[in-house]
């Protein structure tokens, strides 16, 4: 026999015969420990739900998605007005599942280094810092800065952190959501999921050098650079960096560590003693919700290039240099783009206090 249910989001549902309840934990003294509804808890699970979801770093060969942090899989046995259990998967019912929450706390601590510290993103920014758990306790004086509180301070008794005590404490509740709440910004290219599909942008690439010479995206030829725009499509979800160079032929890129924590446009050049110029633009198209922003674009390798220039706005960010070339090999610059992604969550979004 079944057990009726209703559907929340992200395939988890809560018991049918539950009221929802009304109002948020902000509402209430922290100490009182019978105001916690139903609605606070779908709020805080949901919240670390679909933060997992946020950290897809890609897809396993079967089409199945591969995430930093797996989002959470409770299964539970429920019971049936005949008696006859019943197994359930993500579904919350009227008890307090101790279980569950020491399990979401893992999550949570897990999150945070994948997400962005907002006071770090501003216009110009030079250093976009990740999260730490007790980074954000303290930044948000939370706990004791370590850990969440447990037991909050009563009457004579000084306030106990840790994991979640027996009984239920607004002010654990509260702590929770405030850093869920803070967990919102992401680099752009490190998201390689389609939960919150911020998708696809166009790199415009346009280099101009002496005839017979040819424009390559990675391993691709673009054809000759003749001044003409070299439109390429990237993921830059997933994608850290594009990389475009002139030469003769179909060479081997520079062994350059292309692949790191940012998003890299690169403009080089394998042959010597050439001269030239190269343009490459990242442009980002399509994303009418203005959730993917660029803060700034830095130089951050040249070798054998002069007149490296960078502008960028909101939306693009465009690199040009000379390309001098040197007797061994290359001509070879590399610019950083400081890009976020801030997620349309659902969960944990309002700041009450």
């Amino acid at each position: 026999m079944s057990i009726a249910t209703h559907a929340i989001r992200y395939g988890w549902v809560y018991l049918a015969s539950l009221t929802l309840g009304t109002g948020t934990i902000f509402m209430v003294d922290p100490v009182l420990m019978n105001r916690i509804t139903l609605k606070d808890r779908i709020e805080v699970t949901m919240a670390v739900v679909e933060r997992c979801y946020a950290t897809q770093t890609g897809t396993n060969a079967d089409g199945t998605p591969v995430y930093a942090v797996a989002p959470p899989v409770e299964v539970r046995t429920w019971y049936d007005d005949n008696g006859a259990p019943v197994t359930v998967t993500n579904s919350i019912d009227w008890r307090d599942d101790r279980s569950m929450k020491v399990d979401l706390d893992a999550k949570i601590r897990a999150l945070c280094p994948y997400y962005v510290n907002t006071n770090s993103v501003y216009d110009g920014t030079t250093n976009i810092v990740m999260n730490t758990f007790t980074g954000l306790l303290t930044s948000l004086d939370l706990g004791d800065h370590t850990n969440f509180t447990s037991i909050p301070a009563i009457g004579t008794n000084a306030a106990v952190y840790g994991p979640w005590a027996w009984r239920n404490y607004s002010v654990a509740w509260q702590e929770r959501y405030k850093v869920l709440n803070a967990l919102k910004m992401r680099k752009l290219g490190h998201y390689a999921g389609t939960s919150f599909p911020e998708i696809v942008r166009t790199a415009n690439i346009q280099a101009t050098q002496t005839s017979g010479w040819h424009v390559w995206y990675g391993f691709a030829d673009l054809g000759l650079a003749d001044g003409t725009v070299k439109n390429v499509e990237i993921d830059t979800r997933v994608v850290h960096y594009f990389y475009t160079r002139i030469d003769f032929g179909a060479q081997d890129p520079p062994g350059y560590p292309y692949l790191n924590d940012d998003f890299k446009i690169t403009a080089s050049s394998d042959i010597g003693y050439h001269g030239g110029e190269i343009t490459a633009g990242l442009y980002l198209t399509g994303d009418s919700s203005g959730r993917i922003k660029i803060w700034n674009c830095l130089i951050d390798i040249q070798d054998y290039v002069s007149s490296p220039s960078v502008s960028y706005d909101a939306l693009s960010a465009e690199v040009s240099c000379d390309l001098v070339g040197d007797q061994a090999g290359f001509s070879l610059a590399i610019f950083s783009v400081l890009s976020t992604i801030d997620f349309p969550f659902q969960y944990c979004t309002n700041k009450y206090w």
